[in-house]
């Protein structure tokens, strides 16, 4: 059942909209732009996926804390440097059990570190 709510969320497109120079509903639909996105989901049998490929680019990099205990913060950084060298942070608390960043890597092999669980971890590969 997890397997099959992780795909159909990664298979959804967010959006995310530019300032437009001028207002009104027509110049808003024409600054929109889809944006690719990848979800992880952290629940009591662990985390789901725990790799991810997606193309050079901006995506949107989502994490779901399905855990009771939801204060969880997630470090992405290159394989193989030290987590205080991390390009991304994303955190979920209590009352806000998903949290979002749009990310925008360099092609590499990265890694997802989890701070309240060490031993989770997501490899993330970014393609030319």
């Amino acid at each position: 059942m997890m397997k099959c709510l992780a795909v159909g969320l990664s298979l959804l497109m967010f959006t995310t909209a530019a300032v437009p120079q001028t207002s009104g509903r027509a110049a808003s639909a024409a600054a929109t732009t889809l944006v690719p996105n990848a979800v992880i989901v952290m629940n009591r049998f662990g985390i789901y996926p725990n790799s991810i490929t997606m193309p050079a680019g901006q995506f949107l990099l989502v994490l779901h804390n399905r855990l009771p205990e939801q204060d969880e913060t997630v470090q992405v950084a290159l394989k193989g440097s030290e987590p205080s060298a991390s390009t991304a942070s994303i955190t979920t608390s209590a009352g806000h059990a998903m949290a979002w960043q749009l990310l925008n890597l360099a092609p590499g092999s990265y890694v997802a570190s989890f701070k309240n669980h060490p031993n989770f971890s997501v490899a993330i590969t970014i393609t030319d």
